[in-house]
């Protein structure tokens, strides 16, 4: 969609950073007599436990079991003391935040009124959006999106085909950054080596150069307009009178700078990518009109457990 969440905004929620995310890993749950022996209650979710090796142990009496923060089911053994068994990948269900369902109705809302052009990220509406005919008021992005993506879509003729980075071609001047309702972070630039080589110090330099130096980072910065994970580099820019032709003489590197000590990465996790992908492109087609509500619901069961088999439950808000 043209109007979208940011993947902060689309990630923060009150327990699990507004998102479908995996608990695997960093829940408390308690049993009594209303669950059943493979339940536990997180917040408002019953969530089922699976997995369970019964050979191991039974519950007993009133005590159901329980699953600590390092997800180890505790079991009555037959005596007066309790044991831990560990059950690493016992717990895998992904609980969908209410939030995230504020955002399903907002979005409906938004697009049944044409508040957006019902486009996607990266397709041709929504990068047409984003140049000179375009009519769309603003965009959520990145850092790295203002250089990579929306100054190329702002040209009327593009580098490809002769045309200039500068004032003149298109709206190239016109946009500006401003900071959006929250922090957020959306992926970045990545380096890899590959196994095997035999040029590991030459890789490592590179890696370690590229990464670490600061002189080198603030250069990227310049030459790119790109934001690079050196902070005291970014700060030098931030400070200084340096500024984006592109962006109409802003200097964003300050706006960013302050808004990059604010983000909280302490939610993220290995599915994050997945499942807001997976979310979005199911409720793409109930925001127009494809599909009820309940079915977007179940194709996102369907996606995510195709590209994750692990998980195995989905937990939507009551």
């Amino acid at each position: 969609m043209t109007t979208k969440m940011t993947r902060r905004t689309f990630l923060k929620g009150a327990a699990a950073a507004a998102a479908a995310v995996s608990l695997s890993g960093l829940l408390t749950g308690c049993g009594g007599d209303q669950l059943a022996d493979n339940e536990v209650q997180i917040g408002p979710f019953i969530v089922k436990v699976y997995g369970l090796d019964v050979a191991l142990g039974t519950a007993s009496g009133n005590d159901k079991g329980a699953i600590t923060g390092k997800v180890k089911l505790r079991y009555d053994a037959g005596g007066s003391s309790w044991q831990g068994g560990s059950y690493n990948n016992m717990f895998k269900a992904v609980v969908v935040d209410a939030n995230l369902m504020k955002w399903v109705d907002q979005t409906k809302l938004y697009t049944d009124k044409g508040y957006n052009h019902k486009s996607s990220l990266w397709d041709a509406t929504w990068a047409a959006d984003q140049g000179p005919t375009g009519k769309v008021f603003g965009f959520f992005y990145s850092t790295w999106g203002i250089n990579f993506t929306l100054l190329g879509n702002s040209l009327a003729t593009p580098t490809s085909e002769g045309g200039k980075e500068e004032v003149g071609n298109g709206i190239y001047g016109d946009y500006a950054v401003c900071e959006g309702p929250q922090p957020y972070y959306w992926g970045g630039t990545w380096i890899c080596g590959a196994a095997g080589s035999d040029n590991l110090d030459t890789i490592k330099d590179v890696m370690q150069k590229l990464t670490c130096d600061e002189a080198i980072m603030k250069q990227i910065t310049m030459d790119t307009q790109d934001y690079t994970n050196n902070e005291k580099a970014m700060n030098e820019i931030a400070s200084s009178d340096y500024k984006s032709d592109f962006l109409g003489g802003q200097n964003h590197i300050a706006l960013f700078a302050e808004a990059a000590t604010k983000i909280d990465m302490s939610n993220a996790g290995p599915y994050d990518q997945g499942l807001n992908e997976s979310f979005q492109t199911a409720f793409k087609d109930y925001f127009t009109g494809n599909v009820d509500e309940d079915t977007a619901k179940a194709n996102f069961e369907t996606a995510i457990k195709e590209k994750y088999p692990e998980l195995t439950d989905v937990v939507w808000p009551a």
